[in-house]
């Protein structure tokens, strides 16, 4: 559970499996760019004015996860509207298309960190089997319905 809009919620999962596979001693500081890919690129906001701002804003969800590594109450506190290292790792926030995080360090020798987000349905797994009564119901309500169009 996370205290941001539950459309952001891949993102903050995509962010925290970016940040584990950062090198160690890599921070906030090493980042060059962000870039969210999303299914809900309107949800854009580099300068939310309230903490309720904040939590639908990719860019904030995104900066406030990684300085704190997670996404609870704490994350989204007045204070870290106007913290530095958050509103700089805003400002480098690109939000596109797709569901991923795309971590660009400043020094990394390689590729960026990408970290693509399975999103909560998928991690469900298969859509469990009606119960063979209800199913044989279904059936045939369906064979009725189309005995009479």
């Amino acid at each position: 559970m996370y205290a941001c809009c539950q459309s952001t919620h891949s993102a903050v999962e995509a962010m925290i499996g970016a940040l584990a596979k950062m090198p160690k001693g890599k921070g906030a500081a090493n980042v060059e760019r962000i870039t969210l890919e999303t299914h809900r690129p309107g949800m854009s906001n580099p300068h939310p004015a309230t903490t309720l701002a904040a939590k639908f804003a990719f860019e904030h969800v995104l900066a406030t996860a990684h300085v704190h590594g997670h996404a609870s109450a704490d994350a989204f506190s007045a204070e870290t509207l106007a913290r530095p290292e958050i509103a700089r790792l805003r400002e480098r926030a690109v939000v596109a298309g797709d569901a991923g995080v795309v971590l660009h360090l400043l020094d990394l020798v390689g590729p960026p960190l990408d970290q693509h987000a399975v999103g909560r349905v998928a991690r469900l797994g298969p859509r469990p089997r009606l119960p063979a009564r209800v199913e044989a119901h279904r059936r045939k309500n369906d064979q009725i319905g189309r005995a009479h169009v």
